[in-house]
């Protein structure tokens, strides 16, 4: 036979689970300067911690990734040098940078710069995640007042 019309549609079931996101986020207003050796990397100190959901913040200037997976990582710098110089920001993983992760920008004298980038990259359970600085001069680095530094890492897939 012939189908016949379709019929009204029924309830509007239960509102399922509020989904589950995987992010962290330390940052720094301390304010205390960096001396950054030349060609050395030194790490920004992160002593603030801001929300976390499946990543950790224990470890000190570090996020702690608790699964496998791709990630959106963001990071900022701040502040000034006492000398001319170019200096390197960067993201380490474990204790090596990041691939295209490294940002570097002239600084100038008692002028305050920022540097900031974004990444996309595969991480690993047990990874810790911090960032560096690195100068090509021996250096004094004094970061802004307020928040001079981030690190915010959130699970894509």
């Amino acid at each position: 036979g012939i189908q016949g019309k379709t019929g009204p549609a029924g309830p509007i079931g239960p509102q399922g689970p509020a989904g589950t996101g995987v992010y962290g986020e330390k940052y720094d207003s301390a304010g205390n300067n960096i001396i950054v050796t030349a060609n050395t990397l030194i790490p920004i100190p992160l002593t603030g911690n801001g929300p976390f959901a499946g990543i950790t913040g224990e470890t000190a200037n570090q996020l702690t990734i608790n699964s496998t997976g791709t990630y959106k990582i963001d990071y900022y710098f701040q502040g000034s040098t006492v000398l001319d110089t170019n200096i390197t920001l960067e993201v380490i993983r474990n204790t090596n940078p990041i691939t295209n992760a490294t940002m570097i920008k002239t600084f100038k004298a008692n002028l305050e710069t920022a540097i900031n980038g974004s990444v996309i990259t595969n991480l690993t359970e047990g990874d810790k995640i911090g960032l560096s600085l690195e100068s090509q001069n021996t250096t004094e680095v004094t970061p802004v007042t307020g928040t001079n530094a981030y690190l915010i890492i959130a699970k894509l897939s």
